[in-house]
């Protein structure tokens, strides 16, 4: 099977038909390629701002601006993210955290026959997109969609309590219409004939982190068999410091036995430039 680009997944299937509405969330962001990549899929232009010569350029931009004003597209940001130039007709919501930043990276999908959730660890950034080493997970909202409903219904929840979080009020504006998004999520998982619960291959769990809430905590819900020995863990950065509190917490659900078996494997980046890694000594 040849590998697919993440990008690919903003184009809509065969058969899906127009684009309804999209909301997604970044750590950082980048607007022209948000635009130029992400929504041009998601639209599906025939042609893409600021290729070929200007008359091309004008009328990808009227082409563009045809399909949003039917299309609703929000984007929730972290606060710290730099304000750029975008588009007027879609949204823009900067997010205050309590206590933290907004990480998550998630994009909802919704075509008028088709749904797709997008979760991932990529940024809507050329190099979370094109130059760096990512993951994501694709969750296609049809008939065939063996997700359980209450693992969809907490996804929904937790987008719904980080739109919450943006500025405005939730009835009108940007932040009505990215709820308004939200609702159009709610029904269209509503209309589809899912599982209660999850079949015994599958074990699947919503684990948002925040202030006071680990995302390790949700490792019952999906855990089965003996208590486990081994863990290895990839992240770009560690805690440097001792005591690791990341670290530890990890160690901690090393519970199965013999102790002498318990191992703990971090994978870490390599700065380029430096050669150092941020991590535990």
């Amino acid at each position: 099977m040849s590998p697919v680009r993440l990008l690919e997944y903003w184009s809509a299937p065969d058969g899906a038909g127009a684009p309804i509405a999209c909301l997604a969330t970044t750590f950082t962001f980048d607007a022209d390629f948000f635009a130029q990549d992400c929504l041009a899929r998601f639209l599906s232009l025939s042609t893409v701002v600021g290729e070929g010569d200007s008359i091309s350029s004008i009328a990808a931009m009227l082409e563009q601006e045809d399909r949003l004003s039917e299309t609703q597209v929000s984007v929730l940001v972290d606060r710290s993210s730099p304000s750029e130039k975008r588009n007027l007709r879609w949204d823009l919501l900067p997010v205050s955290a309590p206590g933290g930043l907004l990480h998550a990276k998630v994009a909802v999908l919704l075509w008028e026959r088709h749904g797709r959730v997008i979760l991932g660890s990529a940024n809507l950034t050329p190099a979370g997109y094109r130059r760096q080493v990512e993951l994501a997970l694709t969750v296609e909202l049809d008939d065939d969609c063996r997700v359980p409903r209450p693992v969809l219904d907490d996804l929904t929840a937790e987008l719904w309590r980080l739109a919450d979080l943006a500025p405005g009020v939730a009835a009108e504006g940007p932040k009505g219409r990215a709820i308004a998004t939200l609702e159009l999520l709610s029904a269209r998982i509503a209309g589809l004939d899912l599982p209660s619960k999850a079949a015994a291959e599958m074990r699947l769990a919503v684990a948002p982190a925040r202030p006071g809430l680990s995302p390790l905590s949700r490792l019952g819900d999906v855990w089965r068999g003996t208590l486990p020995l081994e863990a290895t863990v990839l992240s770009p950065f560690w805690d440097d410091t001792i005591p690791a509190p990341a670290v530890a917490a990890v160690r901690r659900l090393l519970t199965g036995r013999p102790t002498s078996r318990r191992r703990l494997t971090l994978v870490a980046a390599v700065d380029p430039y430096t050669g150092g890694v941020q991590g535990p000594s």
